[in-house]
């Protein structure tokens, strides 16, 4: 919990009695390496912090694997904008090797965002870091 707790201070600035809750939320969850997490139409029901361990995410293209990025510690994993937005992923999260997690359920990240703002403030800044992440790679893309 203390890396978690670290990672999300390094975001936005938390008052102590409030991350102590949130972060009390989180479960440990530990998976082997090769197991698939999450399949095209599945809604991501989970938001994982890396305790350990490498994952990727990927999608098939006229059989083809294309990797869109790893997740690896301390970072998150999961498919944030399915869960985020509880619409079906349209690609594979899978774990490359044996990997442990903290995770957090939809409903209680919601419900826990609702009643404290410096939680929803730093949610809305790591999609704001993704949002960057992903326009910076399309950038990349489209210069090649």
């Amino acid at each position: 919990m203390k890396d978690l707790k670290i990672f999300l201070q390094d975001i936005h600035t938390i008052d102590e009695n409030t991350l102590e809750r949130y972060v009390s939320l989180w479960e440990e969850y530990q998976l082997p390496r090769k197991q698939t997490m999450r399949v095209p139409g599945q809604i991501e029901k989970y938001f994982y912090f890396v305790l350990d361990g490498i994952q990727k995410s990927y999608f098939f293209h006229k059989g083809k694997e294309h990797i869109i990025a790893f997740a690896y510690p301390p970072s998150f994993s999961g498919i944030p904008e399915s869960f985020f937005t509880q619409t079906p992923s349209r690609y594979y999260l899978e774990t490359i090797t044996e990997s442990n997690f903290l995770r957090i359920s939809y409903r209680q990240h919601q419900q826990f965002m609702l009643e404290h703002r410096a939680i929803e403030t730093t949610f809305r800044k790591i999609t704001e870091r993704f949002l960057n992440g992903v326009v910076q790679r399309q950038h990349e893309i489209m210069a090649l």
